[in-house]
């Protein structure tokens, strides 16, 4: 299992779990150019802090992508490893997307309003 241990983890989860956006989301609000999909991840330095966010590729620093099942990327594998260290999830890393990912980001999401 990957660890970490970084200041703000709780800040960074919430991100993490903010980015992941349903797909029936994206479909009702009609963007001019289809959403692009999270294949990496970037340290992102906000105030005095590093964060880890998905982002479009490996440390582009370009966090406007979405993730949802059938994504399989590092992006996916952080998700996961938030899921698991911050909410306490029973979640294999495998940086697979699937149905049992979904259901814990809804868990997440629905802790938070």
């Amino acid at each position: 299992m990957r660890t970490f241990r970084r200041p703000g983890a709780t800040l960074m989860a919430l991100a993490l779990v903010a980015i992941v956006t349903p797909v029936a989301s994206v479909a009702l609000a009609a963007p001019a150019t289809a959403a692009v999909s999270c294949t990496g991840t970037s340290w992102i330095y906000k105030g005095d802090t590093w964060y880890v966010l998905p982002s479009v590729n490996p440390d582009d620093g370009n966090v406007n992508c979405v993730m949802g099942v059938g994504n399989q990327s590092r992006a996916v594998g952080w998700l996961q490893s938030t899921l698991v260290a911050c909410y306490g999830e029973n979640l294999a890393i495998d940086d697979v997307y699937g149905s049992r990912t979904a259901a814990a980001v809804r868990r997440a999401q629905q802790a938070h309003g």
